[in-house]
């Protein structure tokens, strides 16, 4: 709650909102992919050096980061929660 306290002053100043797109982990971890075209410059070089591990791949797709970022509700994996309904759902007070 004392990050949702800290977070929306700064949006609503702004006039942003916070939204999350939540997906599965099963699902998140079979369809994610990206191929780290957005870690390079125009020009094709490193904005920083990329990890040591091969890119993320699925069986469907070598990049679908934008489905992910992509916070329209009616496209995309998953569901989009604005910030309250992000708290609600996740956020449980230990009695």
């Amino acid at each position: 709650m004392a990050r949702q306290r800290q977070v929306a002053p700064l949006c609503r100043k702004h006039g942003l909102q916070t939204f999350f797109r939540v997906v599965p982990a099963k699902e998140f971890l079979q369809q994610f992919a990206s191929d780290r075209r957005h870690m390079k410059r125009p020009d094709g070089s490193w904005i920083k050096p990329p990890p040591p591990y091969p890119p993320i791949r699925s069986t469907t797709s070598s990049n679908n980061l934008d489905e992910y970022i992509n916070m329209d509700a009616e496209s995309g994996p998953g569901e989009v929660l604005g910030l309250t309904d992000f708290v609600k759902r996740f956020y449980k007070i230990d009695k």
